[in-house]
């Protein structure tokens, strides 16, 4: 998915922009920034490594991971385990 995903983003954005790795744009605080290009990052939760007694901590778990794969600049998958 992510392959094909990163194929198919250079059709979202002109040249200047690809080579720069952003757009400017209007930020959440409302100013103009440069804006990182969009991406697809995936976050997986096993129970390989660790057992989940509710709901709640897979949640939280799902959390953690998600803030791991969008700390990594482009397309990415990661798990509780491990970065795939």
């Amino acid at each position: 998915m992510i392959t094909g995903f990163e194929q198919i983003k250079g059709t979202f954005y002109n040249q200047e922009d690809l080579d720069n790795q952003y757009v400017l744009g209007e930020g959440r605080s409302g100013l103009n920034r440069p804006i990182p290009l969009v991406s697809v990052s995936i976050a997986v939760v096993t129970n390989h490594r660790q057992q989940y007694e509710n709901i709640d901590q897979i949640v939280s778990e799902a959390t953690r991971v998600k803030k791991v794969c969008k700390s990594v600049n482009g397309g990415i998958i990661c798990a509780n385990e491990e970065v795939v």
